[in-house]
């Protein structure tokens, strides 16, 4: 994975998590958040190493 293609599936999940927000507060809802901030998080700590 490049840095393009990081920072565009950075977005991709930053849009997913805002849909998933939206929704009632349920089990699956938080399952599916938690899934979406560990992509989240790893996308950004590799486009932060790629910076360097």
């Amino acid at each position: 994975m490049n840095l393009d293609q990081a920072k565009a599936a950075l977005a991709t999940e930053q849009t997913a998590w805002d849909q998933v927000v939206k929704q009632p507060n349920t089990l699956e809802r938080n399952i599916v958040l938690a899934t979406h901030r560990e992509e989240i998080g790893r996308l950004q700590k590799f486009i932060l190493k790629t910076k360097q």
